[in-house]
């Protein structure tokens, strides 16, 4: 997949001050890119992932098999909101709260 994606990219004409984001395997495919091409790239950011190269963890399973559980969309999508960015009360790390706000469906959640 990482070399698709940087088939991609060459179509596209972006060959240099790329900044990718990946989240979950997402974040491995960007790990993947910048090491085959680290010139291309200015900037990484990975989010709920890992480098691809072990079993997942035993939290990580307890968590998707709660997430399966949970019929309704929006309290699925206000628990993985929940997990992934938990609201911190810690000085200085406000911008955390702030992002963890997703507005779904004109809700906030």
């Amino acid at each position: 997949m990482a070399q698709d994606t940087l088939e991609l990219l060459d179509a596209l004409g972006w060959t240099e001050n790329v900044h990718v984001a990946g989240v979950s395997m997402g974040g491995m495919i960007g790990l993947e890119l910048v090491h085959a091409d680290p010139k291309r790239f200015s900037s990484l950011v990975l989010t709920s992932t890992n480098a691809g190269r072990s079993p997942p963890q035993l939290v990580t399973l307890s968590f998707l098999s709660r997430v399966i559980l949970v019929k309704d969309p929006e309290a699925r999508i206000k628990l993985i909101v929940e997990t992934l960015y938990p609201l911190v009360s810690r000085p200085g790390q406000e911008s955390v709260c702030i992002a963890a706000n997703l507005i779904v469906e004109g809700k906030i959640v």
